[in-house]
């Protein structure tokens, strides 16, 4: 069965928007850590709110694994199997990434 360009291109866009949607609900629980890391006080942050901090972190990961898997099931049309290929690596592997996070 031929796929179509248009057809995978739907499934790209879809997943784009919600990289981007979970991206920028993470965002400031990011930008939190970040600051705290540059000004070298994460040691000093309350306990909760880094507990909070890694939740909304968990959740975001947890999301980018059921991209993961929409990505796995995706229909590609066969002149680009080898870029999805490098997609659900670089996806894995960023989703990984998060989760090795969490568990320092």
């Amino acid at each position: 069965m031929k796929v179509s360009i248009q057809a995978y291109a739907n499934t790209i866009s879809r997943l784009t928007e919600k990289l981007e949607e979970i991206g920028s609900s993470v965002d400031p629980f990011f930008q939190e850590l970040k600051k705290a890391g540059q000004l070298g006080t994460v040691d000093e942050m309350d306990q909760s709110r880094l507990k909070e901090i890694k939740k909304q972190f968990q959740v975001a990961t947890d999301q980018y694994r059921a991209l993961e898997k929409m990505v796995w099931n995706a229909k590609v049309p066969a002149k680009l199997i080898g870029k999805h290929q490098l997609l659900k690596r670089y996806l894995r592997e960023y989703a990984n990434q998060c989760q090795k996070w969490l568990m320092q």
